[in-house]
């Protein structure tokens, strides 16, 4: 102690060597990049979850190999979950080409007849119509309608599980994106409803552009004049591309309906603690069609039905515990329930 206290003190306003004024420069100016860097990164990662992208559920850093490799190929425009698993790297790319997969092994309930025209509406099975539908998927009448599929043959399975159609060859080979198959079964079932709801109108599936060269999914043409525009969204989308598409249809004198899809990005539960009833995430982009003086609903093909936010119908609408989403629960209403009016559905 008494030596201590005899050491020399530091005197005061000490004006410390070049070297170490410049290690204390550079030590502060790494630490303003570095938070400029978590700044811009965090900035990026709140743009794509504003697009329902949710690229942080699955890399570790929006900015890792594998993320800059997803995102490179997000603005090329690709959108199939296997293409973006195949650009993960390590642990990752086997942890996102089994979910993948396991988001790809989609149910098929509907199928496509050659005996009837390219327009005519798929075949649905029911529960209990595998054994019923057998013989003509084995005579190759009963088809699997997706676009460019390799191998088209189908047969059917039931028993303990629900009746569906399945590929002949092994699922492995014969892949179809989750969003892109739900949007088509989706755009086909919308037409057929509308075709028996007004057998005098003109129902174009995916076929006809309006005069601005935009191609509804579903565009039904009154004799009156009349013309309404189904877009079914499964994809991502921000919502200055969806206020195009929608101002696009208004200045036609169109009336635009949106059908969001019942997977994720679109339809996302949220948590409930017990005896809670189940609500789901109001999206940014759900709201942007609100304030337009829309309904946002959802479309789920496998159960032929139409999901509509009670908050549109009176309920209250409430906020997720952190209060960033809005959360909203819902009602599932038959296809063949709903009308189509003036405003739309």
């Amino acid at each position: 102690m008494v030596g201590r206290l005899a050491a020399p003190r530091t005197a005061a306003g000490l004006i410390p060597p070049a070297p170490v004024r410049e290690l204390r420069e550079l030590t502060r100016y790494r630490k303003t990049l570095v938070q400029a860097r978590t700044d811009e990164v965090n900035r990026l990662q709140k743009t794509v979850e504003a697009a329902t992208l949710n690229i942080a559920a699955v890399a570790t850093s929006v900015l890792g190999v594998s993320g800059r490799a997803m995102l490179a190929a997000l603005l090329e425009g690709e959108q199939d979950p296997l293409v973006l698993a195949v650009l993960a790297r390590g642990k990752l790319g086997g942890n996102c080409r089994h979910s993948a997969r396991h988001w790809s092994e989609v149910r098929q309930l509907f199928a496509r007849d050659r005996r009837l025209g390219q327009d005519a509406p798929l075949v649905f099975i029911e529960i209990g119509a595998a054994r019923q539908l057998r013989a003509a998927c084995h005579a190759g009448d009963l088809v699997c309608p997706f676009p460019g599929c390799p191998d088209s043959r189908l047969i059917t399975r039931g028993g303990t599980r629900r009746d569906h159609f399945a590929h002949r060859r092994a699922l492995d080979t014969i892949v179809h994106a989750p969003e892109r198959w739900y949007h088509l079964c989706s755009k086909y079932l919308i037409g057929d409803w509308v075709r028996r709801l007004f057998p005098e109108a003109r129902v174009q599936v995916d076929h006809e552009a309006v005069d601005n060269g935009q191609v509804p999914d579903v565009l039904v043409v009154f004799p009156d004049g009349r013309r309404f525009a189904f877009e079914v969204q499964y994809a991502p989308l921000t919502i200055a591309a969806w206020r195009a598409r929608h101002d696009g249809y208004r200045a036609q004198g169109i009336v635009d309906i949106w059908l969001f899809g019942h997977i994720p990005p679109h339809f996302r539960a949220a948590r409930a603690r017990p005896g809670e009833a189940p609500r789901f995430v109001f999206t940014e982009l759900l709201e942007a069609v609100e304030l337009a003086g829309s309904i946002a609903r959802w479309i789920d093909p496998d159960v032929r039905a139409v999901r509509t936010p009670l908050h549109a119908l009176g309920w209250q609408r409430v906020r997720s515990p952190s209060g960033a989403w809005l959360l909203v629960e819902t009602r599932a209403d038959p296809l063949d329930a709903c009308l189509l009016e003036g405003g739309g559905v």
